[in-house]
């Protein structure tokens, strides 16, 4: 008998729970109202999206996602790697929520196929806005710009679409989030050789999944800790070589982590031909007119009403 102080797993009762259904076969669907409330539109069928169309569903009212991809599901699809979420799991989960009354638009861009004025005049009652965050952060660094350097996020969606090759025969990956690390064992299973993962603290600051950490050190990605790039060294416009810095942590920043400070002098190259940026990722707010009435704050985040 469990002590009632004693933590309960809830993510994996729950993962047991949508397995067995699932390995059932047809799932029961919830008892439905009459969908005669306003029609609300979505845009993104990524996880916010999808999240908010089942529950206006459930409330009775017909739910619109618009979707610029040409398969549903966000960063769900185009950003964890099938290893992590088999597209088996993932199309179950969309055909129940598509079940329930909500109808999903593939290949519709909001500001090429449509404006948020646009919807207003089609009747929309209320626009839900969840268009993610799928634009890489640069790290502003000399080099950048080179072939052979890209964003993570986006080497994982060409992989999604089964267009990404090989980033590389010695790659490494600067970054130390879930990202990171996928982009790192995504590189292992495209045929690179020798991956190497690049971050400015050390493990116990990694906001990666210890598991996916652990996991990644086991299929032979290596991580050097306390380490963040200068340059990226290239000849003819290729990459060729990486110039990295020696960190230590000072005092803690406003996240609560100690900051990172270089150390002055402890400048060294490693020799690579790839390199996948994963620093973080913001929204591409280009999408949105002067006239859609949404204002965008700093690193393209949407300001909401905080009542």
């Amino acid at each position: 008998r469990a002590d009632l102080d004693e933590p309960i797993a809830i993510r994996d009762l729950k993962r047991f729970v949508a397995d067995w259904e699932v390995d059932q076969g047809e799932p029961d669907l919830p008892d439905l109202p009459g969908q005669d409330k306003e029609q609300i539109a979505i845009i993104g069928a990524g996880p916010a999206g999808l999240t908010c169309a089942y529950y206006l569903a459930l409330a009775g009212y017909r739910p619109t996602v618009l979707e610029a991809l040409d398969a549903a599901g966000g960063m769900l699809r185009a950003g964890i790697p099938d290893y992590r979420l088999p597209p088996r799991v993932l199309n179950y989960e969309i055909d129940y929520i598509r079940s329930c009354g909500v109808d999903i638009k593939l290949n519709t861009a909001l500001g090429r196929d449509y404006t948020l004025a646009g919807l207003k005049e089609q009747g929309y009652a209320a626009v839900f806005v969840s268009i993610g965050a799928h634009q890489g952060m640069r790290l502003g660094v000399e080099g950048e710009e080179l072939d052979g350097v890209q964003s993570g996020v986006d080497f994982l969606r060409l992989t999604a679409m089964d267009a990404a090759q090989s980033p590389g025969r010695r790659v490494v990956v600067i970054g130390g989030g879930n990202v990171a690390v996928d982009a790192a064992r995504t590189a292992l299973r495209l045929g690179s050789e020798e991956v190497t993962i690049l971050y400015r603290r050390t493990r116990e600051e990694m906001p990666a999944y210890e598991e996916e950490i652990q996991e990644a050190l086991e299929e032979g990605v290596k991580i050097e800790y306390l380490a963040a790039p200068v340059s990226f060294q290239g000849d003819r416009g290729q990459l060729k070589k990486i110039e990295v810095i020696r960190m230590e942590l000072g005092e803690a920043d406003e996240s609560g982590r100690r900051r990172p400070v270089p150390l002055e002098g402890s400048q060294y190259t490693i020799e690579i031909d790839g390199a996948l940026s994963a620093i973080g990722q913001h929204p591409d707010a280009t999408c949105l007119d002067d006239d859609c009435g949404v204002e965008v704050a700093r690193a393209s985040r949407l300001v909401a009403n905080p009542l």
